[in-house]
């Protein structure tokens, strides 16, 4: 069972330029845990943390996203970024602790010729 707030906003600044972001907090636990004590358990496989006791954890999680975007004619630019803070932990034996750091930016650009859009992207990761 979780509880979350969340924030959006979408502010265009001129006609041609735009920005965005997002922020939440979501907080709560997650029930009968057994044999997975990782956060991201997807992302990490096989490299994971198990337990055979098993029990509740709780969750904590903050994310912040943020972009913008310009168009000029045929051309346009844009970027975003975006952060996640989780924290899982038990207070009571065993006692895993998972703390996740993620940070994702993204930056792109495009040019319309006749019927067609050409676009380029590139990003990046750092996750801890």
């Amino acid at each position: 069972m979780f509880g979350l707030i969340e924030a959006d906003s979408y502010l265009r600044l001129s006609p041609s330029t735009t920005v965005w972001g997002e922020a939440s907090y979501r907080n709560g636990k997650r029930r009968a845990v057994k044999w997975n004590s990782t956060a991201d358990y997807l992302l990490l496989y096989p490299y994971v943390m198990a337990d055979s006791v098993g029990g509740d954890l709780t969750c904590e999680q903050y994310t912040f996203d943020g972009g913008w975007a310009w168009q000029n004619g045929r051309f346009a630019i844009g970027a975003e970024v975006s952060f996640r803070a989780e924290h899982e932990y038990r207070t009571i034996d065993p006692r895993p602790r998972s703390i996740v750091t993620e940070l994702n930016a993204l930056v792109g650009a495009s040019y319309r010729w006749k019927s067609y859009t050409w676009g380029v992207t590139a990003g990046g990761q750092f996750y801890k």
